[in-house]
């Protein structure tokens, strides 16, 4: 089985990260970090070693770069308890264990420093550039999350969060059994992100995870209470609960919550995040506006289509930007991959497979 993720995002509040969680997982026996410039085959590395484990029909899990997602962040091979992953900026990683635990992977070896030397002015200020060009990107995304926010305030005083408390936990008592385990582990992943090429959701992730879903319907945008609430009611059952947060606000708000044990998914619909669906999976449709008051929905409804519109539009100039940034990291990768002896590291490549093995 293999399925795709995020565990960093371009976010309303920077570059956000659940990065240490792939580092410091206690299923893990062994981590190697992978040192390396822009275009000395990190990613091709990575996507190598996922190949191999797949073909072999083991569980792998291919963590993607948020801002270029053809790219790999981080491979996790599970029933090898082991993780490969990218530990250049802005991953960077002090290492708590070397060599007992962490390893470091240095592909700086395989590269001709002076080629390097030589193209050091353009190298520079291309990476002076990239870093500048993420500001516009975090503005846009920050007035998105103010957006959001303002709407969310705007139902909060107004949502009968009793109601939909006494409805999950009578969903949870129709699904689950209790309890399971006293150490029930948590996990945090991210499937959807503002990229060059717009949001890009990993749909196909939710549909090999869960063979049925919970669909909350969120014209409104109050599914992040209910996500969070049934997590809550599940972890103390003893079940394990994959989180999915949200691009835009990953610290405040769910998108998903997948339960592994019971291959159940709770998933927020009707918005700009929303995975496409198996809709024979769907066991239950919920709708957020049950919850709210009636006259109050009626009366704001224009609001509430104002603010996602908005929000839709402010989030595609982020990607548009991102696009041009994707621009200029592809100039400066031209200069590594001219510097790179890339026969060596195929060679390589292959020898630290077959010592997986």
């Amino acid at each position: 089985m293999t399925y795709d993720t995020f565990t960093a995002a371009n976010t309303e509040k920077g570059f956000f990260s659940y990065f240490d969680e792939l580092v410091r997982d206690p299923s893990l026996n062994r981590v190697y970090l992978i040192k390396g410039g822009p275009g000395t085959g990190k990613s091709t590395f990575m996507k190598k070693i996922a190949d191999k484990f797949a073909d072999s029909g083991l569980t792998v899990e291919r963590i993607h770069c948020s801002s270029d997602p053809d790219s790999l962040d981080g491979v996790q091979i599970k029933e090898k308890s082991i993780s490969v992953i990218d530990a250049t900026s802005p991953h960077a990683y002090e290492m708590s264990l070397p060599g007992a635990y962490e390893s470091f992977i240095d592909l700086s070896k395989f590269w001709d420093e002076n080629k390097l030397v030589d193209n050091r002015q353009q190298i520079k200020q291309l990476f002076t550039e990239i870093s500048a060009a993420y500001k516009p990107v975090y503005s846009l995304l920050k007035a998105a999350g103010s957006v959001e926010n303002w709407i969310s305030l705007l139902i909060e005083s107004n949502t009968d969060y009793e109601k939909i408390t006494s409805h999950i936990k009578k969903i949870i008592k129709q699904n689950a059994v209790s309890p399971i385990s006293s150490k029930p582990v948590i996990s945090n992943r991210l499937l959807s992100a503002f990229s060059k090429d717009g949001i890009i959701t990993y749909s196909k992730t939710t549909d090999t995870l869960c063979s049925e879903y919970i669909v909350i319907e969120d014209f409104a945008g109050i599914s992040g209470f209910f996500l969070n609430k049934t997590a809550v009611f599940f972890n103390k059952l003893g079940y394990n609960t994959m989180l999915i947060h949200s691009p835009l606000s990953p610290d405040k708000k769910l998108e998903q919550v997948i339960i592994p044990q019971l291959r159940l998914g709770f998933i927020a619909g009707g918005h700009i995040f929303s995975p496409q669906l198996d809709d024979h999976k769907i066991i239950k449709k919920l709708f957020s506006k049950n919850y709210i008051d009636k006259d109050f929905y009626s009366n704001n409804k224009n609001k509430i289509t104002f603010a996602r519109k908005t929000i839709r539009e402010l989030t595609d100039h982020a990607s548009i930007a991102l696009s041009e940034i994707k621009a200029k990291h592809d100039m400066l990768e031209k200069f590594y991959i001219s510097a790179m002896d890339f026969n060596a590291l195929n060679d390589f490549t292959n020898t630290f497979i077959d010592n997986l093995n």
